[in-house]
């Protein structure tokens, strides 16, 4: 039962935030005007893969936090 819960928050959040970052950028005049110049298939693609960039961003300065290289002395 914890998984079931757990997924339905995961994909509510999901949206959610799916849903805000729509709001932004119709809220914004210039994104806005280069959002209505985009076909639909991009639309799709940014609203299904914003989660997908910023968890591989996340990931990616994780990594490179880890592995600082050493100061040359």
């Amino acid at each position: 039962m914890n998984t079931v819960i757990t997924l339905v928050l995961f994909f509510a959040i999901y949206y959610l935030l799916g849903a805000l970052f729509w709001y932004w950028m119709r809220a914004n005049k210039d994104v806005d005007r280069k959002w209505k110049d985009l076909s639909t298939q991009y639309k799709g693609l940014l609203f299904v893969g914003w989660p997908i960039i910023s968890i591989s961003t996340f990931f990616f300065k994780m990594k490179e936090a880890f592995n600082k290289k050493p100061s040359r002395k």
